[in-house]
């Protein structure tokens, strides 16, 4: 996968627990990935602690981490037990002016898994942005936009 890319899935082996070490799992999951993202800070959302111990427990401390980089820090968006068959994904649109693409990508890999493309159905409001944000501004015109995208 791409090591710029703004979402990522590492496939980790945490330190288990012992008398010597007690950090908490929250802990021992950031001391894992920072030396993996390079001593980045690091946040998670309030599903991905909640879930952390069982998931670590239940993956017998090899978990899949889910995470966004959001531009200062690396936020922790879900961790799961890693699984042989386990397939991530990604979803890309473009919303372009005159065409949408959407692509499926392999998040391990990379690799583009299907591709669509579609006329943009807001052409009817004019061919460029600027048209389109003078039809916006109209009453009702904003959701006529949105119903169209």
């Amino acid at each position: 996968m791409n090591q710029n890319a703004l979402v990522r899935q590492l496939n980790l082996s945490v330190e288990k627990p012992s008398l010597s070490d007690t950090a908490s799992d929250w802990e021992r999951l950031g001391r894992t990935l920072r030396s993996t993202l390079n001593d980045q800070p690091l946040e998670a959302t309030l599903t991905a602690l909640r879930d952390l111990g069982p998931t670590l427990r239940r993956g017998e401390w090899n978990v899949a981490a889910t995470v966004a980089d959001t531009g200062t820090k690396w936020r922790v968006l879900a961790v799961e037990p890693v699984s042989r068959n386990q397939h991530a994904f990604a979803l890309a649109i473009d919303l372009g002016t005159t065409t949408i693409v959407g692509e499926l990508l392999n998040m391990a890999t990379g690799a583009v898994v299907a591709s669509e493309l579609a006329y943009n159905a807001q052409r009817c409001f004019g061919n460029d942005v600027t048209s389109r944000m003078m039809h916006a501004e109209k009453p009702g015109g904003l959701e006529e936009l949105r119903q169209k995208a």
